[in-house]
């Protein structure tokens, strides 16, 4: 074995071996069954007894979750709900405005309820102060 082709393939068992404990969300959409990684989700929103996945390059709709479900399963700091319809990765904020946040790779703004606004705060204040930790 070439020594370029054994350090390629050990790079390749460590990428894998790392990419195993990336958190993700699995659910059905119709027939598929899909794997999103939570640092790719952008936001989540909850319509007409659906969920709608916005990640960083498609949007997913499943009718498996209620939005409850969704909130119990994404157990990661990085996820908080906004509204009654919405939770968002708080790594794509791109502005916070009164009652709403603007989301990088999305056009339109996500309202903030008022009884949720300050654990946004609270929650983009302990993001970054873990960022700085690591």
């Amino acid at each position: 074995m070439q020594p370029n082709k054994a350090f390629k393939d050990i790079v390749l068992k460590l990428i894998n071996e790392l990419e195993k404990d990336k958190k993700a969300l699995v659910f059905n959409e119709g027939r598929d069954i899909k794997r999103l990684l939570y640092e790719d989700i952008v936001f989540i929103q909850s319509i007409d007894h659906c969920i709608c996945i916005k990640t960083t390059d498609c949007l997913y709709k499943t009718c498996t979750f209620k939005m409850s479900d969704i909130q119990s399963e994404l157990n990661d700091s990085r996820f908080v709900q906004v509204h009654k319809s919405y939770i968002i990765n708080i790594s794509y904020i791109r502005e916070i405005s009164k009652n709403s946040v603007a989301m990088m790779e999305y056009s339109h703004e996500i309202p903030v309820s008022v009884t949720r606004r300050e654990e946004l705060i609270r929650r983009i204040m302990l993001f970054e102060e873990r960022k700085h930790l690591y």
